[in-house]
């Protein structure tokens, strides 16, 4: 599919144009089409519904031994299509509708589909959870500064760094098992929305094609859409915590921070400047980030100003605000616009035509959201962190909280303590040294409490270890942190 993309990253510089094409564009150039992967799936799938409720009670003999034979015979609904099973099996073709509606049938088939692609995803997520717990384990010795509003703050370790992101995608496993379990519920004969009169045997065609229950209410099952609701919430969210991550590596790979390197598969050269190495990969989750976002919650594109192409009533074309009506209107991108809950809003109860805009939302964000997934894990499994660079990111100024710390050892009550320290930054200002580097007579200026111990304040090391509660930055928590996350990897699955 990608042979006729022209190919633009042969010319970037310092030989990284063909890994980079590879494992970049695979994953987030290329279109799927999950249509056709759907279809082929559920014919799989049909087989089992077929069955089941060939022999729940709609057929009084059992079925024709003519139609097993056809069943059994056609892969996939693809092949299927080009058959006439009227032909084939005669009169029993004709029953093969009965009680069926294509209101509950496609609900079911979006939930099989669906279904399937949670299992994928959880999988996707566990997988980078393990990548980023195994690197935190191995580099747990480096040090780096935190940031509060993009601004040093407190060294930490660049385990814990990783870890809090770990974290996120811990919660978003469990959110995740959440969703599932709903998605689980099956529609299946619940009709157009009265139900099915005929005594077929719904709980046991849900074990039959895996689903854990049964829908209640026929009305509400055929309309119902909050399962495809809640994943696109869901991915969202997830998304946003890719482009979170996203974020921090793009500034810690600039030469201006220098603690990682991308490897050449996940960054390209510049066509023209030679010396550059562009964090593409990243950049690229970055913005299908807002592209899965806008499936969810942009507003009705009714709503939203419009493109207008040159004509009578806006001779220059451009934006045009929505109270304007020009001819020849289109939105910027209807499909990232028609936000799925501005669909559900307006809806009357059961079933609606309108509904059929779920599929193009759920489709592009599941397509979005596994290859970024996807993307993300190959970062992190090549990914270079600069120990040198980080220490010597760290500086005494970093400090100034663990010198308040260090007045409350010594008795001082965290307010009095909180102001001294503050003495002792505006000092070391005044005189245009380090922390570090004022003398313990000066300190003493501030406050008797300051000793000849005063000096271990200056160590970086000591600084993460102190930090020992559970959820901090020593060591001994750091890696507590890796083991209940291990644990939980052994043990959620769907």
């Amino acid at each position: 599919m990608l042979s006729n993309i022209p190919n633009k990253l042969e010319v970037n510089g310092i030989g990284r144009a063909g890994q980079s094409q590879q494992v970049v564009l695979d994953h987030l150039l290329e279109t799927i089409n999950d249509q056709l992967n759907m279809l082929s799936e559920l014919g799989g799938s049909a087989h089992a519904l077929l069955r089941a409720k060939l022999w729940g009670g709609r057929f009084s003999k059992g079925t024709d031994p003519l139609l097993e034979k056809l069943n059994a015979s056609i892969g996939y609904d693809k092949r299927l299509c080009l058959e006439d099973v009227q032909e084939l099996i005669g009169e029993t073709a004709s029953k093969l509708h009965t009680g069926r509606s294509r209101n509950d049938q496609v609900t079911t088939d979006m939930r099989l589909w669906l279904r399937a692609r949670l299992e994928n995803l959880n999988n996707l997520i566990h997988k980078f959870v393990q990548i980023l717990a195994e690197r935190a384990e191995r580099e747990l010795l480096i040090l780096m500064p935190g940031f509060t509003h993009m601004q040093r703050a407190q060294p930490v370790r660049w385990s814990h760094w990783l870890l809090s992101h770990a974290w996120n995608f811990k919660i978003d496993s469990d959110r995740l098992l959440q969703i599932y379990h709903r998605v689980n519920t099956m529609p299946l004969g619940s009709g157009a929305l009265a139900g099915n009169p005929f005594p077929i045997d719904r709980s046991r065609l849900a074990g039959d094609l895996g689903f854990s229950s049964v829908s209640h209410n026929s009305m509400q099952a055929v309309g119902d859409r909050d399962f495809i609701a809640e994943f696109l919430f869901w991915a969202s969210l997830c998304a946003v915590h890719l482009s979170r991550l996203s974020e921090d590596l793009i500034l810690f790979s600039t030469q201006e921070f220098g603690f990682v390197s991308l490897s050449d598969s996940y960054s390209t050269g510049s066509s023209l400047m030679p010396q550059k190495r562009n964090p593409d990969s990243l950049e690229l989750i970055r913005g299908r980030a807002g592209r899965i976002y806008g499936h969810s919650l942009l507003l009705n594109p009714d709503l939203t100003a419009k493109w207008c192409t040159p004509g009578p009533e806006q001779p220059g074309g451009g934006w045009v605000e929505p109270q304007r009506k020009p001819s020849q209107v289109h939105t910027r991108d209807r499909r990232l616009s028609a936000g799925f809950m501005m669909v559900l809003k307006g809806l009357p109860s059961t079933y609606n035509k309108d509904l059929q805009e779920d599929k193009e939302a759920m489709f592009d964000v599941y397509d979005s959201l596994e290859s970024i997934l996807k993307v993300a894990t190959g970062v992190f499994q090549t990914l270079t962190i600069n120990e040198n660079k980080c220490r010597a990111a760290l500086s005494s100024d970093m400090l100034a909280t663990d010198v308040a710390y260090y007045l409350v050892r010594k008795g001082v009550g965290f307010r009095d303590a909180h102001s001294l320290a503050g003495k002792v930054v505006a000092l070391a200002e005044q005189l245009g040294v380090s922390l570090s580097e004022l003398a313990l007579e000066q300190l003493k200026s501030i406050s008797e409490k300051f000793t000849e111990d005063v000096s271990k304040v200056w160590d970086y090391e000591s600084s993460v270890e102190q930090y020992q509660t559970t959820g901090g930055t020593s060591r001994a928590s750091v890696l507590k942190q890796v083991c209940q996350l291990v644990q939980w990897l052994h043990t959620k699955t769907l």
